[in-house]
């Protein structure tokens, strides 16, 4: 059974074998060919994939807006019930195999934010957040009791000075 998570942090199911904190879901059906393609459930890595083929699709779909050249006027050749060969102009209408690939885009889109902003379980309530985790780091360095925060700030300020060119 597929199931819509995305990632296995929001899931309900906590007995998921599959299940790995900050994963995306193996489960899902739209991620699984994802997934097996890139060899990794790592949702930075399956993200940046889906842009790079949005992307691609995007000029696909440029390409196939030109083409499609709406409201152009081109000559046409129809015989009539006497079979007389009689030449008329027809207007360009829209094809539906460009509406496909923008609603591939918009798709990929939703897919996308989903990945980096899971829906919350309520929806009322939703925020999504982007997480900066060097403003996190930060956080938790300034709650630690005065000792810890000075042995912790001592040994980033070391690592930092054995990197440094004398």
């Amino acid at each position: 059974m597929a199931t819509k998570q995305i990632k296995c942090d929001d899931c309900k199911r906590e007995t998921c074998p599959q299940r790995v904190i900050g994963a995306v879901c193996s489960l899902n059906s739209e991620l699984t060919p994802l997934i097996n393609s890139l060899g990794s459930r790592d949702p930075i890595l399956v993200s940046e994939f889906i842009v790079s083929m949005v992307g691609s699709e995007y000029e696909r779909y440029l390409k196939a807006k030109k083409m499609e050249s709406i409201g152009t006027k081109k000559k046409k050749q129809l015989v009539t019930k006497l079979g007389d060969v009689v030449e008329v102009k027809v207007e360009n209408s829209i094809n539906n195999n460009v509406s496909n690939l923008a609603m591939n885009i918009i798709k990929s889109g939703k897919i996308l934010n989903e990945i980096m902003n899971p829906p919350k379980n309520t929806p009322f309530l939703q925020q999504n957040n982007q997480y900066n985790i060097k403003m996190s780091a930060v956080d938790q360095i300034r709650g630690l009791p005065e000792e810890e925060r000075v042995k912790a700030l001592k040994f980033i300020d070391d690592k930092l000075d054995a990197k440094r060119e004398s």
